[in-house]
């Protein structure tokens, strides 16, 4: 998570392939504690770089628990599970 002062280099939309690296192999994503750091990642990192005219959606699905991040628009099809 950023604080104050720092730097902020967000995830532009052709870079996919680094929330793949952060996402992992999905495991991180099932572990509690882990959601409240995938948030501040995806509205600090991927958010900001996201072209106009996507929708982002991300959260805790209700019935599993486990946290997921959707991202459709022109130029990026993609969610992560």
């Amino acid at each position: 998570m950023a604080f104050a002062g720092d730097a902020v280099n967000p995830i532009t939309a052709q870079d996919t392939s680094t929330i793949d690296t952060w996402w992992g192999d999905g495991s991180k994503a099932k572990i509690t504690h882990w959601h409240d750091d995938a948030d501040g990642y995806i509205r600090t990192r991927i958010l900001p770089g996201v072209p106009k005219g996507h929708t982002i959606k991300y959260g805790v699905h209700k019935s599993t628990g486990h946290y997921y991040l959707t991202v459709s628009g022109p130029t990026i099809n993609k969610s992560w599970t």
